[in-house]
């Protein structure tokens, strides 16, 4: 939110601040903490007045020096303020109503339902206008059917590392924190969950206090105890080398890395009746993104370590797994849910989903056509979207997912170690095309980027087209790839072009390397392609000794939480385990670890930090990235409400049956 005084102009700024701006040199003058979530903002009654989302309250600052003089709790999500008839108005978004206070005493008036969601709110003075929504109510009930082709392998939040377990496990159980459940860029919100506020962070950034919020219960009916949180991490370095590698910075972690069996971070995660306490060994300010995934989740002390497979731990979402086994899945309401934060974990509108394995996407597509089942887990074939987009267009989403195919180089050896070589391949492809090879537009689009889109530190950017100033790609240039091979003096270099036989991210042996092969020896080089097996393929890739390693490669990365950390450093940081590239540079490390720290003091400012890094990584060309693989989304006619989430994909608790 934005206001405008005498003093300055006022501006709420994520997650707990608002700073007041000199219009006249753009500084800083305050910069006072209020509640979580800050939205609306409004001079009024000789104050100034914040509306705090995430937290259910109001604080009133005093517009001189910003303290706050008092936090009045309203009703859930509120979103707008106005002045009228002597009060502060506000509006609460999730729970339909709208809230007055009385600025003489800062209590609570009265509270008035609505009888929907209150999306805006303006005053003249004397009167109120509201502009409100359908009630959620409204769409309560049914059952959504789902079908998916394969079973799932474990239902245990510790163990399991696939995106269609945790698409469920995102609404049946929480995290310290969680991203905003709604569709789109919003999605990548971060809000407190089981925690009742973001944690207060140590200057050094050593240390993470969560406070938890009172009275959540499991679905068993028995109450979230803070010690659940460490005991939950404590399974996953037990049962899972891929989770336990994401919080490898909290103390204790490497002596539960060498014995998973008797991991014991009782002195690093600290609790009390009320909070859990982090202790890390160096920063981490992707801690709060990684504590929405579920190897983070709580898990009852009860619960033994070893893989419950299809045996449901305990959770504390909306809904509950009633039944799983080799022929589905069945969730039912949960009746020890109540909804703390509509942002964090709402309510859900069905009131149970059947999910059934084991059948093949054909079959399944005609029966949603029937309207049999809802939804289909696994995507549509390209002639069944295509089909759907022209005779039920309302019945289909596409949504990017947080992936990015590219071909990668060797920047170690010639003639990679040259960037005009990496900026002509860049150049040459034609990213339409191989859009095309990979099944058309339905299932991915053109990317010149690392970034995926809806995603931190993503703005479009494409300085490799024929059309830059767009910021997307438009068409290839071959010429200047041409010209630009020459002018390096590589023309005629031999080049080993190495594509798995079986790509985990694209299936295979897939067509694209063939077409990239082709396409560098079009500008000038020498290139063959080589198709190898997936077990030597990324073993080589990332280092291992090998007579004739390959210059050019394909892959993807695809991300696992929403944080531009998770892309770049991973990737590009010096020594990064994942770098297959052996891009080093000692001034983009300092420049992480600003954006990095900024996370913390500043998310604002990180995302600017992180859209220039990637632009600057861009302008290096150290990948060529391809595309960004989409999921379609098709439903059957009775489905509303289709919200897909940057991480979690379809939102299933917020999608209505008719």
């Amino acid at each position: 939110g934005v206001a405008f005084t005498p003093d300055g102009v006022w501006v709420s700024v994520a997650p707990d601040r608002i700073v007041r701006v000199d219009p006249r040199d753009l500084s800083v003058a305050l910069d006072p903490g209020v509640g979580s979530g800050p939205t609306a903002v409004l001079p009024a009654f000789g104050s100034i007045w914040v509306a705090n989302q995430f937290d259910g309250t109001v604080s009133r600052l005093e517009p001189s020096t910003g303290r706050v003089q008092s936090t009045i709790e309203v009703g859930d999500g509120p979103n707008a303020l106005g002045a009228a008839a002597g009060s502060l108005w506000v509006a609460n978004e999730f729970d339909d109503s709208i809230t007055a206070i009385d600025p003489g005493t800062d209590q609570v008036e009265r509270t008035i339902a609505v009888g929907g969601a209150t999306v805006s709110l303006a005053a003249d003075g004397d009167g109120l206008w509201l502009a409100v929504g359908a009630s959620a109510t409204e769409h309560r009930g049914g059952t959504l059917i789902v079908s998916a082709e394969q079973e799932v392998s474990s239902l245990d939040p510790s163990v399991v590392y696939d995106f269609a377990t945790w698409q469920i496990l995102s609404f049946t159980n929480d995290g310290l924190l969680a991203y905003k459940r709604v569709g789109g860029p919003d999605g990548a919100t971060l809000v407190p969950d089981l925690a009742s506020t973001f944690p207060q962070v140590s200057p050094d950034g050593l240390t993470y206090r969560f406070p938890l919020r009172e009275g959540i219960r499991y679905s068993t009916g028995e109450l979230v105890r803070p010690e659940d949180f460490r005991h939950g991490l404590e399974r996953t370095f037990a049962l899972s080398p891929e989770g336990a590698s994401l919080f490898r910075d909290i103390d204790g972690a490497d002596a539960c890395a060498e014995n998973p069996s008797t991991c014991d971070l009782s002195g690093s995660i600290r609790t009390d009746e009320s909070s859990v306490t982090f202790h890390l060994t160096r920063p981490d300010p992707d801690l709060p993104a990684k504590l929405t995934l579920p190897f983070s989740f709580p898990v009852p002390t009860s619960v033994p370590v070893e893989d419950q497979v299809l045996v449901p731990v305990p959770g504390t979402g909306p809904y509950m797994i009633a039944e799983a086994g080799a022929d589905g899945i069945e969730l039912v309401r949960n009746p020890a849910f109540r909804e703390w934060s509509a942002s964090a974990q709402p309510d859900g509108f069905v009131d149970s989903i059947s999910l059934t394995f084991e059948e093949e996407a054909e079959a399944a597509f005609d029966r949603l056509l029937e309207g049999e089942i809802d939804w289909m887990l696994d995507p549509p074939r390209p002639e069944d979207i295509a089909s759907l987009q022209v005779q039920h267009p309302d019945r289909i989403a596409l949504s990017p997912n947080p992936v990015t195919i590219y071909v990668g180089f060797d920047l170690r050896r010639p003639p990679f170690d040259d960037v005009r070589v990496r900026r002509a391949v860049n150049y040459a492809i034609n990213r339409d095309h191989l859009v095309e090879l990979l099944g058309g537009p339905t299932n991915h689009r053109p990317t010149c980027q690392i970034l995926p889109p809806n995603f931190q530190g993503y703005e479009p950017f494409c300085p490799y087209t024929l059309e830059p100033g767009s910021g997307t790609w438009s068409g290839p240039d071959i010429p200047r790839a041409r010209a630009l091979i020459e002018d390096a003096g590589a023309v005629g270099e031999e080049i080993a072009v190495w594509v798995m036989r079986e790509d985990p991210f694209l299936g295979g042996p897939p067509p694209t390397m063939r077409y990239v092969t082709e396409v560098l020896n079009d500008i000038g080089l020498r290139a063959e392609l080589t198709i190898k097996e997936i077990d030597p393929y990324f073993g080589v890739i990332y280092g291992q000794p090998h007579d004739n390693p390959p210059h050019v490669y394909l892959s993807g990365w695809a991300t696992d939480y929403l944080g531009a950390a998770n892309f770049i450093e991973t990737q590009f940081r010096c020594g990064a385990g994942a770098s297959a590239s052996g891009y080093c540079s000692d001034r983009l490390d300092a420049r992480i670890g600003e954006a990095k720290q900024l996370q913390v003091t500043d998310p604002a400012a990180a995302n600017t930090a992180w859209i220039e890094i990637e632009h600057q990584l861009v302008r290096e060309a150290v990948w060529a990235p391809l595309t960004n693989p989409l999921t379609p989304y098709a439903f059957s006619a009775r489905v509303g409400n289709v919200q897909v989430h940057p991480q979690w994909g379809l939102l299933l608790s917020r999608v209505w049956v008719r």
